[in-house]
């Protein structure tokens, strides 16, 4: 195996485990240098027991902050083991704080419910009214249009009796009729 397949399987830059794989012991010059099973072997443990030694090492002094903003945690405190009663008490705090918003949680979606509700029926009456407004209007369009069809009928009736008098009309009308 090659140094950069292995340092491929930490996700670690071929350059920098050279490096990691030198402070090992294990003489290498490049990353295209070949390892033995013993020396792959070797060097995975050494890094997982290096995984294992960053997760035992002490939190920095910023990191302390962050998990401590208060400031009112020392050490010695927080190397006490914790005692049953805490746990219990914390325990008890978290499950109220935890029906508290499941309360507030049924009363906001109540509050929607309630909003969506009022919303779809005025949104029903809106369009009701809307399809009220469209009906008569097209029962006056309707009206319209049987005072212009009634008004045609007389126009042509009227124009009709001219033609049928003597004289051009007649004429012209023998002639296509």
């Amino acid at each position: 195996m090659r140094v950069h397949e292995l340092a491929k399987e930490y996700k670690i830059k071929s350059t920098d485990f050279v490096d990691i794989v030198q402070s090992f012991g294990i003489s290498i010059k490049s990353h295209l240098n070949s390892l033995d099973e013993a020396q792959v072997a070797d060097i995975r443990f050494k890094m997982d027991m290096k995984d294992h030694t960053k997760e035992v090492e002490l939190l920095s002094v910023e990191e302390i902050e962050e998990l401590n903003p208060l400031g009112n945690l020392t050490q010695e405190k927080a190397d006490e083991p914790i005692v049953e009663e805490t746990v219990i008490t914390d325990y008890e705090k978290i499950k109220d704080q935890l029906d508290q918003t499941q309360e507030t949680t049924e009363k906001l979606e109540a509050e929607i419910q309630e909003t969506v509700v009022e919303t779809r029926e005025e949104w029903n009456t809106r369009r009701a009214e809307e399809i009220a407004e469209e009906n008569d209007l097209i029962i006056k369009r309707e009206q319209e249009a049987e005072e212009i069809k009634k008004h045609a009928e007389s126009y042509k009736r009227e124009q009709l009796v001219k033609m049928e008098r003597p004289g051009f009309w007649a004429w012209l009308r023998g002639l296509f009729g």
